[in-house]
């Protein structure tokens, strides 16, 4: 049998013990939260919101929906009062032909983009200064000839705030949807 532990031995043993144990539980700012995502949800059952036009307005047709999860800006973007969106744009990083956004004149069609139900869109397109929580969803819709809706690989969305850029890769499905197809 050991012989008792003196009072500075038992405390320097439980020092040790909780240093140990504070190496392994990290502050949870240290640790890397998960990060905005985007996938191809599919064509729309009945929105028609986006036309070949810089405004959003419907063009008769179907449009391809997708959807972005906004997680943690402030810490992939870094420290600021507000994220304030200043435009977003999807494109092919291989096919320049294909690209839609929100910027204010140019000649790419319009990405409409749908916030807790209603359209954020302004007449000419933009989404300037629209502030958003840390953790949100957002709905995108493009006037797709085919491609976006076909989940072709290789599709990028920028979303630039007036602190940085962000470029999120376009999955083809949901991550967390764990069906077959």
């Amino acid at each position: 049998m050991a012989p008792p532990l003196t009072r500075v031995q038992s405390r320097r043993r439980f020092l040790l013990a909780l240093c140990g144990s504070l190496l392994f539980a990290a502050p949870a700012r240290a640790q890397a939260p998960g990060g905005s995502y985007c996938y191809i949800f599919g064509r729309s059952a009945d929105d028609d919101l986006a036309g070949p036009s810089k405004a959003p307005l419907p063009d008769g047709e179907r449009d391809t929906e997708l959807r972005l999860y906004l997680n943690n800006l402030h810490y992939y973007l870094g420290p600021s009062a507000s994220h304030a969106i200043r435009w977003m744009r999807l494109r092919h990083r291989s096919l320049p032909g294909l690209r839609w956004d929100t910027v204010p004149g140019s000649r790419s069609p319009v990405l409409v983009v749908r916030w807790q139900g209603r359209t954020v869109n302004r007449g000419d397109g933009s989404i300037a200064g629209l502030n958003l929580p840390d953790r949100t969803f957002l709905q995108l819709f493009v006037a797709d000839p085919g491609p976006v809706a076909a989940r072709t690989p290789g599709f990028v969305l920028d979303v630039t705030t007036f602190d940085g850029t962000l470029t999120i890769p376009v999955a083809p499905f949901d991550r967390n949807d764990n069906q077959f197809y």
